[in-house]
């Protein structure tokens, strides 16, 4: 998909508030967003790379079998 396809936009500038590296990509990137202060929103695009996590991670617990853990 491309980004320009997302429900969200991409920004430029983050304000000065947020000390993380990490926060500042994924604000900057569109896959969350701040509601308040400390907490923060998954976007359509965080969910959807949130579920490709799950699904890897799931696929190679399977993978291990039940014994595994």
């Amino acid at each position: 998909m491309l980004q320009s396809q997302l429900f969200t936009k991409t920004q430029k500038e983050i304000t000065a508030d947020e000390t993380s590296a990490g926060t500042q990509f994924l604000l900057r990137g569109g896959f969350i967003d701040k509601a308040a202060a400390g907490i923060y929103t998954i976007l359509p695009l965080g969910f959807r790379v949130l579920r490709n996590i799950e699904n890897i991670i799931a696929g190679h617990m399977d993978a291990l079998g039940p014994s595994a853990w």
